[in-house]
């Protein structure tokens, strides 16, 4: 079993063999990466068509196995 967010609990029971892994994830990178995008997106001044693809951007997260 797998996990996301990387919560205390979810750490122990990696540790204690009832996890395979979890996923920590940095909440203040994710909301500065959308912000970032959105205000690029307001400064270019093109409007996104509603039914366009997502854009998918990376952001670094932490992979706990042990």
């Amino acid at each position: 079993m797998v996990g996301t967010d990387g919560i205390p609990e979810a750490r122990k029971m990696v540790e204690a063999g009832q996890m395979t892994a979890t996923i920590a994830q940095n909440p203040a990178d994710i909301g500065a990466t959308g912000l970032k995008l959105m205000v690029d997106a307001e400064k270019s001044g093109k409007v996104i068509p509603l039914d366009k693809a997502p854009q998918f951007t990376l952001v670094d997260s932490i992979l706990v196995t042990k």
